[in-house]
């Protein structure tokens, strides 16, 4: 299952593009540089590609990786646009609801589709209130959310939020 979302972006203002899960993308106006207006493609994956390796090494994915490409206008990114994962915490603890993933850790890694590894530029910054992670960009590819899962109470077991990754 996936969603594809396209969007054409007024490289002359400033621009806020969603999916249906509450993922947003802004781009700040003279964001992109292209001869017309581009238009982006968000597609929503319910998989990483090859799991948790690279920078995720270790780490748990939290939700869907999300595939951000131009199809249409090929503009080059002159500035930095920002990605917006919202994450589920309903009752306002420090864990994204249904694992063992901390909120503090959560952080947006890109794939490196050529060394096939995950890679973190920059620490996103994690808003508990708004229950959101906002990662700075300067690139297209795939993006997803990972997160530290730490050993439950009294178990004393690791919760795998996405144990059927292919890969």
């Amino acid at each position: 299952l996936r969603e594809v979302v396209e969007k054409r972006v007024d490289r002359n203002r400033s621009m806020w593009l969603y999916t249906s899960d509450g993922l947003s993308l802004f781009f700040p106006c003279g964001s992109l540089s292209a001869a017309g207006d581009p238009t982006v493609r968000i597609t929503t994956r319910h998989s990483a590609p090859s799991g948790a390796n690279g920078s995720a090494a270790g780490l748990s994915m939290v939700d869907k990786s999300r595939d951000i490409s131009f199809i249409a206008g090929a503009p080059s990114i002159v500035n930095n646009y920002l990605l917006r994962f919202p994450y589920a915490n309903a009752d306002g603890n420090s864990y994204v609801d249904g694992t063992n993933v901390t909120t503090g850790s959560l952080n947006a890694h890109w794939w490196n589709a050529s060394s096939s590894r995950w890679v973190l530029d920059y620490p996103s910054t994690v808003n508990r209130a708004a229950r959101e992670a906002d990662a700075t960009l300067n690139h297209k590819t795939d993006f997803a959310l990972f997160g530290e899962s730490e050993v439950a109470s009294g178990g004393g077991q690791i919760h795998d939020p996405d144990p059927q990754w292919s890969g």
